[in-house]
């Protein structure tokens, strides 16, 4: 399961955009509005997608275990929306298949901006880095040398065994600064993926007077939920992105808090 090791600022609008492109190139043309990924996904990517009824971390590790997947869930037993699995160069997303579709949608992007940004994306630069043999590295077959060791660290390479980000704090916050970059970041790419900041400016654009009109933010709300099908609370925390942007007043990074 995926793990960062790097450190550094939030994804930031133009590398979302550009990491959006670089997975709709994997397929013959961006999917129309509002998009299931589906298709996209099991064309473009070695990554499945099972849906589960009322999902919980213990029903994704039985689902591993009948069909003799040896992969361990460590965290303590909870319901979640979705959670991705991944290992050796493929990956699993699960899914709640009782949750409304546009809740599916959301996690269903979020959880495969998790695979590209931390699994699949560093997996190939690492093999093309510092060559095939360095799989049985990613896939924990051995420990990497040191010469692999420096390597790595001059190419910007990720190399051991990935973690996951599946362990929350009693009342269901992240337990690190890590574990909420990397959430924030696969946020950031699952709403480009679904809802290119681009074109919603666009859209809703043509429907307001101005961006500081006391409308601007109900408006794009209502865009997002209608052309885009974003769950409702998604859709308002990215519309106040994109209200504020366009009034000058925050950036992503501000706007999260951080």
């Amino acid at each position: 399961m995926p793990c960062r090791t790097d450190g550094g600022a939030i994804l930031t609008d133009r590398q979302a955009y550009r990491l959006a492109e670089k997975f709709w190139s994997l397929v013959d043309h961006p999917e129309p509005f509002p998009r299931a990924l589906e298709s996209p996904i099991l064309w473009a990517l070695p990554l499945a997608i099972i849906m589960v009824p009322r999902l919980g971390l213990s029903e994704a590790q039985r689902w591993l275990t009948q069909r003799g997947i040896s992969i361990s869930l460590t965290s303590p037993d909870r319901r979640v929306r979705a959670c991705l699995i991944a290992r050796a160069g493929a990956g699993i997303v699960f899914l709640d298949g009782q949750d409304p579709e546009d809740e599916r949608r959301f996690s269903l992007a979020h959880e495969t901006a998790h695979f590209l940004l931390d699994y699949l994306w560093p997996r190939q630069h690492a093999l093309a880095s510092l060559g095939g043999n360095i799989r049985e590295v990613l896939d924990g077959r051995r420990p990497p040398t040191p010469q692999e060791r420096l390597g790595s660290l001059f190419k910007g390479a990720v190399l051991g065994t990935y973690t996951h980000f599946m362990d929350r704090t009693e009342d269901g916050g992240t337990v690190s600064s890590a574990v909420l970059r990397a959430e924030d970041d696969a946020d950031r790419l699952a709403l480009e993926l679904l809802a290119p900041k681009a074109v919603v400016v666009q859209t809703v654009t043509s429907a307001i007077s101005s961006w500081r009109s006391p409308e601007s933010r109900a408006s794009t709300v209502k865009v997002l939920l209608d052309v885009f099908g974003l769950p409702a609370d998604v859709a308002q925390s990215y519309a106040g992105h994109i209200v504020d942007g366009r009034r000058g007043n925050l950036s992503f990074a501000e706007w999260l808090g951080r």
